[in-house]
């Protein structure tokens, strides 16, 4: 933004700007843009021929002006509301993909997830019927030895009864 000092004068005069810019290509390039436009007031002129007409016409043009200013501002608006409006939608698809993406790969690690607790599930369900088939094993081996031991000791002391029942009996039968 530029400002421009004018010496002050009397008196009604007539501005005129030029302005070039190496940059713009064409004259259509927006390069500055001038919204002011005035005329003092009363509009100078007045008791001359042609008076009403120029003062109808620059009334009519100054509206003209305006309602094409505001339409042009309005469109603007209209693109950047409709720009946002896409924006907004393909933000929108972006979540919704985003978030597509992320219920597969949650889904894909729960079942991982599962999978794996399913398998230690079953190695701890076999290795704990590993050790009860060990343990019983063990327990049947603890009970023969056990029963061989009740044996040799009953038929031991049935040996020892027997020997001593005979002793016995020979002491009261002394003739046999």
């Amino acid at each position: 933004i530029t400002s421009l000092t004018l010496p002050l004068m009397k008196g009604a005069h007539d501005l005129y700007f030029t302005y070039q810019n190496k940059n713009l290509a064409t004259p259509e390039e927006t390069g500055m843009q001038f919204d002011w436009f005035f005329v003092t007031d009363p509009f100078p002129g007045k008791g001359l021929q042609g008076y009403d007409s120029a003062y109808k016409y620059l009334s009519m043009s100054m509206i003209a002006r305006d309602s094409i200013y505001n339409l042009e501002k309005l469109q603007k608006f209209q693109n950047i509301s409709f720009a946002e409006q896409l924006r907004q939608q393909d933000i929108a698809a972006e979540k919704s993909k985003a978030k597509e993406e992320f219920d597969k790969a949650k889904a894909a690690v729960e079942e991982k997830v599962k999978g794996e607790v399913e398998k230690r599930k079953n190695e701890a369900a076999a290795k704990l019927e590993t050790e009860k088939q060990k343990a019983a094993a063990e327990a049947d081996r603890y009970k023969r030895e056990a029963e061989a031991k009740a044996k040799a000791k009953t038929d031991s002391l049935k040996k020892a009864g027997e020997k001593k029942a005979k002793e016995e009996l020979k002491k009261l039968n002394p003739f046999k």
